[in-house]
């Protein structure tokens, strides 16, 4: 699917991108309620909800991961996970990454990823001015703005603040982690 040029990986990721519906869970919505954040991979929350008769509403169980639960965009979209590890192969090869957070102009507010473990990868994509992530580095006291526009950038999201800046357009973000 892919060829190895960045530029045109980025466009066919934006197409692929673009046919997917993206929902936000009400976590992510409390902490942006504009745009969608959704995760793709798998949570400790099995619960989803009751349905009309009562009934509790669960996640489908990981085939491998026991007390694990596929999310939503897994269940529906389980091709995707090929796609990912495609691109990653092509544009940040060697980096190991169990699931990937998708964002869909979605421009959240200053944060730690208190669930990720070490090194993320982010790289979004589409037709949008702006939209930096700007990320506070506190043990050697600077601020560090990466655009992640067609270009893959790596930073410890739990260990550092960061955030996105304002932005026009329709942007797309994976976080590989």
């Amino acid at each position: 699917m892919f060829s190895g040029d960045l530029i045109s990986d980025c466009a066919i990721m934006y197409c692929i991108l673009q046919d997917i519906k993206i929902e936000s869970g009400t976590a992510r919505r409390k902490l942006c309620n504009s745009g969608a954040s959704a995760l793709y991979g798998y949570t400790w929350r099995g619960f989803l909800k009751y349905d009309k008769d009562g009934s509790k509403v669960m996640r489908k169980k990981h085939p491998e991961l026991k007390g694990k639960y596929l999310s939503k965009l897994w269940t529906e979209y389980p091709q995707l996970m090929d796609i990912f590890k495609e691109f990653r192969d092509y544009h940040f090869n060697g980096f190991q990454f169990s699931q990937v957070m998708i964002n869909k102009n979605y421009p959240v507010g200053l944060h730690k990823d208190k669930n990720n473990v070490g090194v993320s990868t982010l790289i979004s994509f589409g037709d949008y001015t702006g939209g930096k992530t700007r990320v506070y580095d506190d043990i050697h006291k600077r601020i560090i703005d990466y655009d992640s526009n067609c270009n893959p950038v790596q930073f410890n999201g739990s260990l550092y603040a960061h955030e996105v800046l304002p932005f026009t357009g329709e942007r797309y973000a994976l976080v590989f982690f």
